[in-house]
């Protein structure tokens, strides 16, 4: 493919955090008397930040959000890497782009100190910039963030592509003004993703692999 920087989104396409997002929930759902939710529901809530993902979840209970969210949010950040692993291929893919010469940013709207964390610990300094959520800019699916690793990269959005597997996604690079590169194997279906005509829809890490280096 033409691109030099290769941007990631986080859960569902580099990681699969679904289990560990589960067992936190459902540990702060417990402590406020709610009841469990399932992996398939935790799975649909996700994509548009931890916030949200606990403002689902709750749905339905009166209880306080705010503490319910920090609840979760301390109890996840200790319990962020447990069950949690890089989808198989994922790491090879990333070593054979870095040998190529080409960038690669980590791009997340899950809290910026666990996305650090959680690149440091995984993937071991192959990603040239890592950004998760924080107050002081927008997230996904609004530009800025996805804007910000561009420059701090010194790269163009012609240079560009972003990979993700929700319609958050691409929204996203659609916001940018970057290709995308749709991937099904996460937290969204093939037949929820097709519906957005993305130019690109992959099904598994060995078809986003032959897909970049077609």
């Amino acid at each position: 493919m033409k691109y030099k920087l290769y941007l990631f989104d986080l859960d569902g396409t580099v990681l699969d955090t679904l289990d560990d997002l589960t067992d936190s929930m459902n540990y702060t759902l417990q402590q406020f008397n709610a009841p469990f939710r399932s992996k398939s529901d935790i799975r649909r809530f996700l994509g548009h930040g931890i916030r949200n993902l606990t403002e689902k979840a709750f749905e339905g209970y009166n209880v306080d959000i705010e503490k319910a969210f920090e609840s979760f949010k301390s109890y996840y950040e200790s319990h962020s890497n447990i069950k949690t692993k890089a989808y198989d291929g994922i790491i090879d893919l990333l070593k054979v782009l870095k040998s190529k010469g080409n960038k690669l940013a980590l791009v997340s709207n899950k809290a910026d100190n666990v996305v650090k964390e959680l690149a440091d610990s995984i993937f071991n300094g192959l990603f040239d910039y890592v950004l998760g959520q924080r107050e002081d800019i927008k997230k996904k699916p609004a530009p800025d963030m996805v804007e910000l690793a561009i420059n701090s990269l010194n790269m163009t959005k012609v240079e560009s592509v972003y990979i993700g597997d929700s319609e958050v996604d691409l929204e996203t690079a659609k916001n940018t003004g970057i290709d995308c590169i749709a991937v099904s194997y996460g937290f969204r279906d093939y037949d929820e993703l097709i519906k957005l005509n993305p130019k690109y829809l992959v099904q598994s890490v060995k078809e986003l692999h032959e897909l970049i280096f077609a």
